[in-house]
């Protein structure tokens, strides 16, 4: 270890090994240049160019950042860097001045002090030769914290702390330009307090004041984690809704309405307050931001006037969103109390070969109360924009493990099919989920079948083959749905363990009133019936309506069929009716 003496007619801390600041000859200037340099307020050190080493500071460097003049230990100055990212940026400015890539470098950091604290400086580095760099060290703290504060004012709101108007048009423009870059879309939300000038005319301005502020809060919870919000002046605020639909962005605009439906609590007192909300999107509304905002503007007006809630720029458009909107809240009521509002049908999937009924496909249907029978296509495209669709899953898949264990008990043995959408695929804990359901409800694996999309199967091929795999584990059925309108490479479809093949129904289609064997329709049922056979999996055929399909289908060898020629989708207790009533008149099917 090396010793270190301190001078105190110079203040300098010198270490043994280092070199004099001046080398040549002493002369009376460099001893001016030493006291120079010792007594500046400003902290300097000469580091070593080759390792980094502390060769001498002076005592405004010692005392700041814990060189003392006692300590008997080297140090290395990139010690002092508060973060590994500057000590390897200082690192390698240091060494472009060893190997005269440079002469000079400024580098703005955050240096660690004697008292554990931090401090914010900027270093001037110049090489005085080729083994020593003298560092000045100047604390910008204060400056940094005006500055900050000066973009604060400027940029932020005094009372609630969101984005101010400037700040907002800055990042609107920039978010636009990036979702027009990566062929995103976006919502834009203008929103206004209803009756916030009574409020402020009654309560007081500092009561209006408390009240924006604790709307802020309100607006802020309640939005995503990646949505931008700020307060445009008064009682105005906007909302940039990224990578969102405007169904999405509409769905989150009446959460927002929602949130501060609730009482407020201002100086003690409940404040009933509720907002307008005004909807545009990109790039349906305006490709610049200006335009985007003030189309916003514009719909919140509408809302405004015929007291909406929200309102979408465009009427047409916005009237079918807002139903959308309350399908949803209705939906999401449906579900979290797991009324009877939502069934499951059944429709038989017919053995061709017997024609048994063994396995039945789960259909969801929802009979609204006021709305009547809503079509399984509007509430479950709803759900999937949202949470809701595993949410919808979930109760499915108990309510049919539950049917299941009760045809059991009835002495009837059958397998159900249930489909899985994309957006369920992506949930990690979903063969979890299924496991957990067939484990409460004492239901075999064989029992249940899962029905995929194509296309999803096809979107990750590792992980499809990974989660079939799985399903297989606990004994449940896998059918590929939908094939055919996926554009399935074959080199990956050999490598799905699945059971089965769906035969979409837009392929039978146009064989409903005649079948042309040398139509391409028909050419392309027969390659999947060719095609699965050679991969080992049975073929099911959706959408049969006609005898002439069913007949075309059984000439082919297909295994399993489908459709209202056969039956639709009917309640659990019809169902075993039909069972009973095949039982009896020797599986014939009922036509």
């Amino acid at each position: 270890m090396t010793e270190s003496n301190f001078n105190a007619d110079t203040g300098l801390t010198n270490l043994p090994a280092s070199m004099p600041i001046v080398p040549d000859s002493p002369t009376p200037a460099d001893g001016l240049y030493q006291r120079l340099f010792a007594l500046n307020q400003m902290p300097i050190v000469i580091v070593s160019l080759n390792d980094g080493w502390v060769i001498e500071s002076n005592k405004s460097f010692s005392q700041q950042f814990d060189l003392e003049p006692s300590r008997d230990q080297r140090v290395k100055f990139g010690e002092r860097f508060n973060c590994e990212e500057e000590r390897s940026g200082f690192e390698t400015a240091i060494a472009e001045l060893s190997h005269r890539i440079s002469e000079s470098f400024t580098l703005s950091c955050r240096l660690r002090t004697s008292n554990s604290g931090t401090v914010d400086v900027l270093i001037n580095a110049d090489r005085l030769d080729e083994e020593r760099a003298v560092l000045m060290i100047q604390d910008v703290t204060e400056r940094l914290e005006r500055e900050n504060r000066a973009t604060e004012l400027a940029n932020f709101d005094a009372l609630t702390s969101l984005p101010n108007r400037r700040l907002f048009s800055t990042e609107l423009e920039r978010q636009v330009n990036e979702a027009a870059q990566q062929n995103n879309r976006l919502g834009v939300m203008f929103l206004d307090l209803d009756g916030f000038k009574e409020i402020n005319d009654t309560l007081g301005h500092e009561a209006g004041d408390e009240l924006l502020v604790q709307v802020a809060n309100r607006l802020r919870q309640t939005l995503r984690k990646g949505d931008y919000i700020a307060r445009l002046g008064g009682d105005e605020f906007a909302v940039i809704n990224s990578n969102s639909s405007r169904f999405n962005t509409a769905e989150t605009a009446q959460r927002l309405i929602d949130s501060i439906a609730k009482p407020i609590s201002v100086g003690g007192f409940p404040v009933n307050c509720s907002v307008s909300i005004g909807i545009s999107s990109f790039p349906d509304d305006g490709n610049q931001g200006t335009q985007l905002l003030k189309h916003a503007d514009i719909a919140m007006y509408e809302a405004k006037r015929n007291r909406k809630g929200f309102s979408v720029f465009g009427p047409e458009e916005g009237e079918r969103i807002r139903s959308r909107v309350e399908i949803r809240k209705e939906l999401e009521r449906a579900i979290h109390c797991k009324s009877d509002e939502l069934t499951v049908y059944f429709q038989p999937r017919i053995n061709l070969e017997d024609n048994s009924i063994r396995t039945v496909e789960a259909l969801a249907r929802w009979n609204h109360p006021t709305r009547g029978s809503i079509s399984p296509e509007v509430f479950f495209s709803i759900a999937e924009e949202t949470a809701l669709i595993h949410q919808l899953g979930q109760l499915l898949l108990e309510r049919v493990c539950k049917q299941i264990k009760q045809w059991e008990s009835k002495g009837f043995q059958l397998c159900v099919a249930i489909n899985l959408s994309a957006k369920e695929l992506e949930r990690s804990d979903i063969i979890k989920q299924m496991e957990a359901a067939l484990e409460e409800h004492r239901v075999c694996g064989r029992q249940l079948e899962v029905e995929i999309p194509e296309t999803a199967s096809m979107k990750d091929i590792t992980r499809s083959v990974r989660f079939m795999s799985r399903l297989k584990t606990l004994g449940v059925n896998v059918a590929i749905d939908d094939f055919g309108t996926g554009y399935s490479s074959l080199t990956y479809l050999k490598q799905l363990p699945a059971d089965s093949i769906k035969i979409d129904q837009s392929f039978l289609m146009p064989l409903i009133d005649e079948v042309d064997f040398n139509s391409p329709d028909a050419d392309i049922v027969r390659a999947i019936v060719t095609l699965a056979n050679s991969f080992h999996m049975t073929t099911i055929a959706e959408g049969v309506e006609t005898q002439l399909q069913y007949e075309f289908l059984k000439s082919l060898g297909c295994d399993f069929a489908q459709g209202f020629y056969f039956n639709a989708p009917m309640p659990a207790s019809e169902l075993e009716n039909l069972i009973m009533m095949r039982r009896i008149a020797g599986n014939r099917p009922q036509v």
